[in-house]
């Protein structure tokens, strides 16, 4: 091909070629245009033999060696700045880690200045009557009384104010003072239940002393039932006497203050042989409840029904009384010996029908799953 020289050249020489800018005249036809560009493109691109012996023999490929170093370049870029990011984001979390110890030591430090002088009833928000039980409870917290106790005898033990003990004359009622209710010793600011402790209500009986004994005997009066004297209870009683005070102390409203001192607690605070005697009755209680669950195992209940026409049926099965089994058992009368409740029907394994405390129905065949008795039976 004869080679075209263009009229503007380059200061390069001879040999250079320039491609006409947008909207400069050309002076070749369309196909000497095109070989100028074929031309110029050649002279621009070098070609991969024209690095023959500048590159390893396992390198020459169809890539073009200036394509080689700008990839390296960039895997050695991106390296780099993931590094770059990770060291930055390790070093934020370190910041923010000091800055939120800081501000929570600052806090720590502004909250102690502002509130180490003011009294305890001023920090809390609270009546100093409620500020035991307040402390002592956890939001949604169910307090037990006999834990309780411990962190209460505890406060006292260390000469601190918060915990009251209040005598007779802290909490008999006065016309329009606070109304105090003491059960087993606890005392409990009922003030915010005035239609139910008022003066002319119901209840105003148990205000301005320790009736503990009513709220299980039914007896309101102050010789009877108005007394602090929980002897010959019964163990039932007695746990009633347990579930009222753990009532009363987890009350919305109802404010624990502090122990009488009297029947259960000295001027200490410390428990009396009383108090001591009550804890004892809790805990035979508890085990004659264990020991019902036992024989509750043993002899589970029968399956009862019963109408007006036909009187009572009764039947055993593997998941009668609630007690899941692989036997089935016999119905049968279980009494205790001096025992004042009424017998009840059970279901005996094989192996326990000679129990004394067992017996058969009457009219109804020993060795029968089901039993039915007439309607005065």
């Amino acid at each position: 091909m004869s080679r075209k020289r263009l009229n503007n050249t380059t200061s390069s020489g001879e040999n250079s070629v320039q491609m006409p800018g947008p909207g400069t005249p050309s002076m070749f036809s369309g196909e000497e245009q095109l070989e100028g560009y074929q031309e110029f493109e050649k002279r621009l691109t070098p070609s991969v033999d024209d690095y023959n012996g500048a590159i390893p023999k396992e390198q020459k490929s169809a890539r073009r060696p200036e394509k080689i170093a700008p990839k390296v370049g960039k895997t050695v870029i991106g390296r780099v700045g993931v590094m770059g990011c990770a060291i930055a984001a390790v070093v934020g979390i370190i910041s923010v880690g000091v800055l939120l110890y800081g501000a929570d030591h600052t806090m720590s430090f502004f909250s102690k200045t502002l509130w180490k002088d003011k009294p305890i009833d001023k920090q809390h928000g609270h009546d100093p009557a409620s500020v035991p039980q307040k402390l002592f409870k956890k939001d949604n917290e169910k307090l037990d009384w006999k834990s309780h106790l411990v962190n209460v005898q505890e406060k006292l033990r260390k000469g601190n104010s918060e915990v009251r003990i209040m005598t007779d004359e802290d909490i008999k009622y006065k016309d329009g003072g606070k109304m105090y209710v003491v059960l087993a010793g606890f005392v409990f600011d009922v003030s915010s239940a005035s239609k139910t402790y008022g003066k002319d209500s119901g209840y105003h009986g148990f205000v301005g002393r320790d009736g503990s004994r009513a709220f299980v005997t039914g007896k309101f009066t102050e010789e009877e039932g108005l007394v602090p004297n929980l002897r010959d209870l019964t163990p039932d009683e007695n746990k009633g006497i347990s579930n009222w005070v753990n009532f009363y102390l987890n009350h919305e409203t109802y404010k624990f203050v502090g122990l009488h001192s009297g029947w259960f607690f000295d001027e200490k605070g410390e428990k009396t042989w009383r108090m001591r005697e009550f804890e004892e009755a809790l805990i035979e209680a508890e085990a004659l409840d264990n020991a019902q669950s036992e024989t509750d195992k043993l002899f589970p209940g029968c399956n009862m029904e019963w109408n007006a026409e036909h009187g009572s049926n009764l039947w055993c099965s593997k998941q009668s009384g609630g007690m899941s089994r692989e036997w089935i058992g016999f119905p049968r009368s279980f009494k205790i010996p001096d025992d004042k409740t009424s017998p009840r029907c059970v279901c005996v394994h094989p192996n326990m029908l000679t129990d004394p405390r067992v017996s058969v129905y009457k009219g109804c065949d020993p060795k029968s799953v089901s039993c039915k008795l007439g309607k005065d039976e």
